[in-house]
């Protein structure tokens, strides 16, 4: 699946939510450039839902990402 949206802060220190500009949809990433790519930045990202997945962010649903990408940029 695909999501475009802007990353935010989450509630839970180190978490990282992304709400899904089309749906509305809250999703929970997880992926080791987010901290490097940092709150406020809009990005398209890449994944799939883990229902499964345990999470301390309460959040949204996790989303494992597979790659992260410039929006703008075909």
């Amino acid at each position: 699946m695909t999501v475009i949206g802007t990353l935010e802060d989450g509630v839970e220190a180190g978490c990282f939510v992304l709400t899904d500009e089309e749906s509305g949809e809250v999703y929970s990433v997880t992926h080791d450039d987010m901290s490097e790519i940092g709150p406020g930045t809009r990005v398209k990202v890449t994944g799939h839902v883990d229902p499964n997945m345990m999470s301390y962010c309460q959040q949204g649903q996790a989303l494992v990402v597979e790659r992260v990408t410039d929006p703008d940029v075909e």
